[in-house]
């Protein structure tokens, strides 16, 4: 008798057969797992198509001229080989989801990566860049999920050379996307902004910069009011020799006329990642080589409503930090997320600050294990902050989506990693009512390209 995974066939009702190899329980929907490529094989294992992972790793025709697929499935610490039947395999993968978690991946031939994320009242819309679609080598990709992380509609955006999406805001009549663009500007490197319709049609796309020879990155975008934003990133103006390196913010309203531009550093290279409004001002976090202890620390600013510098501090241990995202805290301070390598076995960490209102540290931490970690993202959650990144604490050295609670004093309550045997990270977050959603990239095993990968998990970091 085959051995039946994740639940029993014999203990539900309601089986109806879908296709060859398919099967409609009131548990869910179960697929047959063969020992060779063809029906009179026997049947190894029947597995939950909502459970685990069913990776399709090459197929081709056996001697009926029937197409079929050699497959892998991997739930949890188990691991099994086999074949499926191509029509069935495609089924599955184009198979409505209706559960309130998941676990997603969208793209192409080559690579495809979500870089930001928001909940809008009918789902989720995600941005990154794509090297499957569009016209260019990398375009900016822009995806809209219904609130189980199906696909809406997808756009890929940009010229004929590189573009990527870093920031998506949504307006009341549209969403804002900004990033970068080498097809659009000074043709070298500019802030890319494009505005698109809530049906998702293109309104407008463009680039800004100050000079022809420098090369401009948006990192983050804020909405301001109901028709300007902020977007943040660097300038990097490069002379004979050397280059500088700002902090570059400008103030763009939503039909693409730019009405200001800030520039903060100092002797050495700043960068700016991340941008929030605050009731009285703005708060920014990046990176500085100028304050601090000489290498690169952990950077935040804050200025009132027309940008002038209230307060600026810089974070960090002995070597290396860098904050990828701040946020308000619920009690009037901040929190920074982002990068260590002060290790004291020199392997990065995620690194964490806690900031009050007047911009002084309450604490600091890393956390990690013997191998890589990084955070890209942060919530605040009633109980502490959840934190997403990547993990190479794995069993192949790769990387795994990784996400970790952690208390108000920076005590670890949970950590949950995600992901296959290739390069997997989660590089955004964002909170909603039942629990977290993530977008970053999991990497195929049947190409080895990365697919954009949108996370849904409860409020405990699980997927039900």
């Amino acid at each position: 008798m085959k051995p039946l995974l994740l639940t029993s066939l014999a203990a539900s009702f309601l089986t109806t057969s879908l296709l060859a190899g398919i099967t409609q329980t009131s548990e869910g929907t179960f697929i047959d797992i063969y020992s060779d490529s063809n029906l009179q094989s026997e049947i190894t294992a029947t597995v939950a198509t909502n459970k685990g992972h069913l990776i399709k790793k090459r197929c081709s025709n056996n001697r009926q001229s029937q197409s079929w697929c050699k497959v892998k499935y991997v739930y949890k610490d188990m691991t099994l080989y086999g074949y499926v039947d191509q029509t069935s395999l495609e089924s599955t993968y184009n198979r409505v989801n209706t559960k309130p978690t998941f676990e997603m991946t969208y793209g192409g031939r080559y690579d495809d990566v979500g870089n930001d994320i928001i909940a809008v009242s009918d789902g989720f819309v995600a941005v990154g860049k794509t090297s499957s679609f569009g016209r260019g080598q990398d375009d900016v990709y822009f995806i809209k999920f219904d609130k189980f992380g199906n696909k809406v509609y997808s756009l890929a955006l940009g010229g004929s050379s590189i573009d990527e999406a870093n920031s998506i805001v949504e307006m009341d009549d549209a969403y804002m996307i900004a990033g970068s663009t080498r097809s659009f500007g000074n043709g070298v490197e500019s802030f890319y902004m494009a505005k698109v319709s809530k049906d998702g049609q293109l309104i407008w796309q463009n680039g800004y910069f100050s000079d022809e020879d420098d090369y401009y990155r948006a990192k983050d975008m804020i909405k301001i009011s109901d028709d300007n934003l902020l977007l943040i990133g660097y300038e990097n103006h490069v002379k004979f020799f050397n280059s500088e390196v700002n902090i570059y913010i400008n103030a763009i309203n939503s039909d693409g006329v730019r009405n200001g531009i800030k520039r903060f550093g100092g002797d050495k290279v700043e960068e700016g990642n991340s941008i929030i409004s605050v009731n009285d001002g703005y708060v920014f976090a990046g990176m500085t080589k100028t304050w601090g202890h000489g290498g690169e620390d952990a950077y935040v600013v804050k200025t009132d409503k027309d940008g002038n510098r209230i307060w600026h501090n810089a974070f960090g241990f002995n070597y290396d930090e860098v904050i990828n995202k701040i946020i308000q805290t619920q009690d009037g301070g901040y929190l920074g997320v982002g990068t260590t390598d002060s290790d004291i076995r020199n392997q990065q960490d995620v690194y964490v600050v806690k900031i009050n209102a007047r911009g002084d540290k309450e604490w600091q931490a890393h956390y990690g294990s013997k191998e890589d970690e990084e955070g890209f993202g942060v919530v605040e959650a009633e109980d502490g902050y959840v934190i997403a990144g990547y993990t190479k604490d794995t069993k192949s050295y790769n990387s795994d989506a990784y996400i970790l609670k952690i208390n108000k004093r920076g005590r670890v309550i949970w950590n949950r990693k995600y992901g296959l045997d290739k390069d997997d990270e989660a590089k955004a977050i964002v909170k909603v009512e039942d629990g977290y959603v993530m977008t970053g990239f999991m990497t195929s095993e049947e190409n080895y390209s990365k697919d954009l990968y949108i996370l849904k998990v409860d409020k405990n970091g699980q997927i039900q």
